[in-house]
């Protein structure tokens, strides 16, 4: 039988773990994609339209057009492979194959757009940068542990564990 004292230090915990777990700000562990479109001489391309795809569902995931300053950004994307489509009005379309995110990290995806008209495409495959041009922090990926296959000990004879 627990002493009294104990009951009162668990109930301690548990109040100032939910607590903190509520008041704490929110915290995303997704990825993001950002970057700058920019025109060949790297001045930014204002209102260029960006489409961003899961390689894996194929889906479109998210749309956007760049502001005044040519930057983008997609936050909130899920770990995986990703294909980014742009297009502007004067500019061939580009697309970027290759673009991997993982877990809380942000991917930064400049683009530079070459003159030319809308039926001319540039592909580029595996060239987005992991390094972090947005703030001093290091990161690396969480990997998922590949866990071993379950065996129950001792084994089973006859339909019955032994010590039974």
């Amino acid at each position: 039988m627990p002493r009294p004292g104990r009951m009162g230090v668990v109930c301690a915990l548990c109040c100032y773990f939910t607590a903190s777990a509520v008041l704490s700000p929110g915290q995303s562990f997704n990825a993001s994609i950002r970057g700058m479109v920019a025109d060949p001489s790297g001045a930014a391309v204002p209102g260029a339209e960006l489409t961003l795809t899961a390689v894996a569902t194929g889906a479109t995931t998210k749309k956007f057009a760049t502001g005044p300053d040519g930057l983008y950004a997609f936050p909130n994307l899920q770990e995986g492979a990703y294909e980014l489509r742009v297009s502007a009005k004067g500019f061939r379309d580009y697309l970027q194959k290759g673009i991997s995110t993982n877990l809380n990290e942000t991917v930064r995806q400049d683009v530079r757009l070459e003159l030319g008209a809308a039926v001319q495409a540039i592909n580029v495959t595996a060239n987005a940068s992991p390094l972090n041009y947005e703030n001093a922090e290091v990161k690396q990926a969480l990997l998922r542990p590949k866990l071993p296959p379950f065996r129950c000990w001792p084994p089973a004879q006859n339909g019955r564990r032994s010590g039974s």
